[in-house]
């Protein structure tokens, strides 16, 4: 029967869908119409959208390179190396003699010259001198020499113990030196 009514709406149109509507369904008293149940009333039922704020500008960053040199070794020694016959309250002069060893550092297989930066003390740090030294392209070792006068005394403080500090182009330390023995 609904193969027929169906045929017969594609045939003579809508009179038929009127009179079949009622064929196979299910009785009106037993239909049932569910409608959805009101929640509690809200005053904004929408979300609001939270603004996202602006992406935020990373640069890239900038590879640093190394320098065309580096600072291998630092070798500082002191003459004279001895206080043994020294008398003490005698005033000696002290001079220390510093070599920095070069090396390229595989940017270029030699040197451009340039400059090292360094700190250096005589008294296990508690004062300390800023210096710098030039080196000539080619170079793989340059010479710094600097001197400490002092009083020799009974307390051993002078001269104390002395190291140097480079900065740059890149950061390394010499062992510590002081002249063994005593005055007498």
């Amino acid at each position: 029967m609904r193969m027929l009514c169906a045929l017969m709406v594609l045939m003579l149109g809508a009179f038929f869908v009127a009179a079949c509507a009622g064929v196979g369904a299910i009785p009106p008293t037993t239909q049932k119409r569910v409608l959805p149940t009101p929640g509690p009333a809200t005053s904004n039922p929408v979300p609001t959208p939270t603004p996202m704020p602006p992406p935020k500008f990373v640069p890239t960053p900038t590879p640093t390179l190394p320098p065309a040199i580096v600072v291998t070794q630092v070798d500082l020694g002191v003459q004279p190396p001895s206080l043994v016959g020294f008398h003490c309250g005698s005033i000696v002069t002290f001079t220390y003699i510093v070599v920095f060893r070069l090396l390229p550092s595989g940017m270029s297989d030699d040197n451009d010259g340039g400059t090292i930066k360094f700190m250096y003390t005589t008294n296990n740090g508690r004062s300390s001198y800023e210096a710098s030294v030039d080196y000539s392209p080619g170079k793989d070792h340059v010479e710094y020499v600097f001197a400490k006068t002092g009083i020799l005394d009974e307390s051993h403080t002078f001269p104390g113990v002395a190291q140097v500090i480079v900065s740059s182009p890149n950061p390394i330390k010499s062992l510590q030196v002081v002249p063994y023995g005593e005055c007498s």
